[in-house]
């Protein structure tokens, strides 16, 4: 056996021997080509790094995530611009910052901040235009985009003004709206002292030759915490651009001190031509305190509606007596648009010991939208409340917005309708009546409750209809569950929806509810009421697999029962006597014989 066992070793080391042999010598066969076909290419001169012409498709970092991983090629530009970033030939730089600014990382972030201040024009317009692109706005650029605004370069300036808000530390999304509306506490990351040195360069770009320049400061002013200079401000009133003065009136309103003589700066602007013009002229105004209610006055007989109206609404917003008098005659005015005096109507709460009478001619009157108003206004008063059937007979009005505001001040008080008041509004007219009356059913005791829930679900108004199913699954009349199975085939998805709704509030559904339930998912378009049909389905299956285990372990337990307890069969059959084991008795020894002496 020994010579067995070395033998076959000796053969499969031969074997490897062998098949190494032959390997080595295709690899090697391999290497003799390829050093062939090497020898016959051409040298080629290296590959130039590639200037890349658009921004990387690659989503930005957002803060606290580390930066993108970028590929080699990327790392050697990179590399390669922050070289040649400084270089003292201006052909380098141009080309370094157009391309240094496609990249997000932070050395090119930090080079992009400081191609601003370098010498050469094109170099320090490439950096401002990268950061005009779709990327977070770097802080540390802030304060050199102030100081562009002293460019010797117009376009370079025109950029640098058009980046105020940015600068500033305000992220637009978008377009802003001319308005005054914005406030600025503070912010931006500055000291005191660089905030000094911005407002210096913001006012000095007031005086910029360039007019997209001027007006681009006077828009981006509203974002700094700073007034811009009253003086320079006050050269664009008589700007021939009538939106640059309606920008210089909002940088004006942010101006502090000094209301008078500035009442008298604006109240030329009374005369302006321009409707938009007068409208910024009151909001102005306004901001000045007693000195600017002259101007307010003044425009209070303005031709233009508009302006008129927003003159009375700073002119209220003041809290002055003498506004009423103006704010209840354009109230009163049948020409002007009902919208426009339904904005002023709120206007009516800052004189509340006054307003009582006209809210009662408004809603005598007045147009639907100024009666619905005016009856919440009166419906809401405190002071003076009205019973609640001064507001009953409104819920039968010919107008909507009346029936709904009058449905609204209703439920609010809906602890004082009294049975007759719930049957009432039962038989009326109006869905609105009848759904008030469903919705405050409560008041009524439970056979009248649900008689009138049993009438509503056969109510022409799909509203009505939907609101008594889901009043029926809460107050649970005789018969619910059948009134709402039935109602699962109703033709109406949202009358299925809300019969769905209450049924998933059964413990122990039957099998029908089950069966309707899933056919009514197919079906459902409501995500809430899905949601409630998964869970109640998921939550039934689990309940009745558990029952089934239970009825299986309670019949199996009672299987193991009668294997156990004998049947009668087994009872009647007499039990087997056994006889009782004796044991044998044992022999009786045998008599000792005598025994006799040996013979002598």
């Amino acid at each position: 056996m020994s010579q067995t066992r070395n033998t076959l070793t000796l053969a499969i080391r031969l074997n490897a021997l062998l098949r190494y042999s032959r390997r080595m010598l295709a690899i090697g066969l391999v290497a003799l080509l390829a050093g062939t076909a090497r020898a016959q290419v051409p040298v080629q001169a290296p590959r130039p790094i590639p200037t890349p012409t658009a921004r990387p498709q690659r989503p930005l970092p957002t803060p606290g995530q580390p930066t993108v991983q970028l590929t080699e090629t990327e790392v050697e530009t990179i590399a390669k611009c922050l070289r040649d970033l400084k270089s003292p030939t201006v052909e380098d730089r141009r080309r370094a910052a157009m391309i240094i600014g496609k990249y997000n990382t932070p050395e090119a972030e930090q080079a992009v901040i400081d191609c601003l201040s370098d010498q050469d024009a094109v170099v320090r317009q490439s950096a401002l235009v990268a950061l005009t692109e779709d990327r977070m706005f770097p802080p540390g650029a802030r304060m050199p985009v102030f100081r562009l605004l002293r460019d010797p370069d117009v376009h370079i300036r025109r950029i640098a003004s058009a980046l105020i808000p940015e600068a500033s530390g305000i992220s637009l999304s978008g377009p802003v709206a001319i308005t005054g509306n914005i406030t600025i506490r503070a912010g931006g990351g500055r000291t005191d002292e660089e905030t000094e040195e911005a407002l210096a360069c913001l006012n000095h770009a007031l005086s910029d030759d360039d007019p997209s320049v001027r007006r681009n400061v006077l828009s981006g002013a509203r974002f700094f915490p700073k007034p811009l200079a009253p003086a320079k401000i006050e050269t664009f009133f008589a700007d021939p651009d009538a939106e640059v003065r309606t920008l210089a009136l909002i940088a004006y309103a942010q101006v502090i001190g000094q209301e008078a003589e500035r009442a008298v700066r604006l109240q030329p602007l009374t005369q302006d031509p321009v409707p938009a013009v007068r409208q910024e002229l009151a909001r102005t105004a306004a901001r000045l305190g007693g000195d600017g209610t002259p101007i307010l006055k003044n425009l209070l007989n303005d031709q233009d509606i508009a302006v008129r109206a927003e003159a009375v609404r700073q002119f209220a917003g003041q809290l002055d007596p003498d506004a009423f008098p103006p704010l209840s005659a354009m109230l009163r005015d049948r020409q002007l648009p009902a919208d426009l005096r339904k904005s002023l109507l709120p206007l009516l709460r800052v004189f509340p010991d006054q307003s009582g009478p006209l809210y009662e001619e408004l809603l005598a009157q007045g147009p639907p939208e100024l009666q619905a108003e005016a009856l919440r206004a009166i419906g809401a008063d405190q002071a003076d409340p009205r019973p609640l059937d001064f507001f009953l007979p409104f819920i039968q009005s010919p107008s909507a917005p009346v029936r709904q505001m009058a449905a609204t001040v209703i439920t609010r008080r809906r602890q004082e309708l009294t049975p007759e008041h719930i049957q009432t509004l039962m038989k009326a007219k109006e869905a609105e009546a009848r759904l008030l009356a469903v919705r405050t059913c409560a008041a009524l005791p439970e056979p009248q409750r649900g008689e009138l829930l049993l009438d509503a679900c056969l109510d022409a108004d799909v509203a009505v209809r939907q609101q008594a199913l889901l009043q029926i699954a809460t107050f649970r009349p005789e018969g619910w569950q059948d009134i709402l199975l039935a109602s699962m085939s109703d033709p109406n998805l949202d009358i299925r929806d809300a019969a769905a709704r209450g049924l998933v509030r059964l413990p122990q559904p039957s099998p029908e509810i089950v069966t309707a339930l899933q056919n009514h998912l197919e079906t459902c378009q409501n995500e809430m009421t899905r949601r409630l049909i998964t869970n109640f389905l998921t939550r039934n299956a689990a309940q009745e697999e558990a029952r089934q285990r239970r009825l299986d372990a309670q019949e199996a337990a009672r299987q193991r029962r009668q294997q156990r307890t004998p049947t009668p069969q087994q009872l009647q059959t007499p039990p087997r006597r056994f006889a009782p084991q004796v044991a044998p008795a044992r022999p009786a020894p045998a008599p000792q014989q005598p025994v006799a002496p040996p013979a002598q």
